[in-house]
């Protein structure tokens, strides 16, 4: 099994090197990964791009949001409820951006996700190291 993530993320570079990020993502697990429920997130964050070559850009960043697992759970009388467990997220991403023309880029990387629960749970600890993170990067000019 595995999850599926759908993350559409906006973009600004405040300078030539440096992106300021927002984004909100879905992740939805599949087969034998099915962990009984969804996820949804937010975040906002930065990368900056290190290296520049012909058609490629190596570049790190750092993000956080906030990230809710709905759980689909079983209580002690049988009833299936949704409960949903709330977490802050801190992220660090890194990769290598490959230009296919001047507004189209793909995105091959990783990610090194820290979540931390908060309220009635925050004893929750996860760390998580999505590799073969893969993305399409659209780039325009708005003014």
């Amino acid at each position: 099994g595995g999850t599926f993530t759908f993350a559409p993320t906006a973009g600004y570079f405040i300078i030539d090197n440096l992106e300021l990020l927002a984004g909100l993502g879905f992740v939805i697990p599949f087969g034998d990964a099915n962990f009984g429920g969804k996820n949804i997130f937010f975040d906002v964050g930065a990368r900056y791009f290190l290296l520049q070559f012909s058609i490629f850009n190596l570049y790190v960043g750092g993000s956080m949001g906030l990230n809710f697992w709905i759980a689909d759970t079983v209580d002690d009388s049988g009833d299936e409820t949704t409960q949903t467990l709330p977490s802050f997220v801190l992220s660090v991403p890194a990769g290598l951006m490959m230009a296919i023309n001047k507004h189209i880029a793909i995105d091959l990387g990783m990610r090194l996700n820290f979540n931390i629960g908060f309220g009635d749970y925050k004893d929750n600890f996860t760390m998580a190291i999505p590799i073969g993170y893969f993305g399409v990067q659209g780039f325009f000019e708005l003014f």
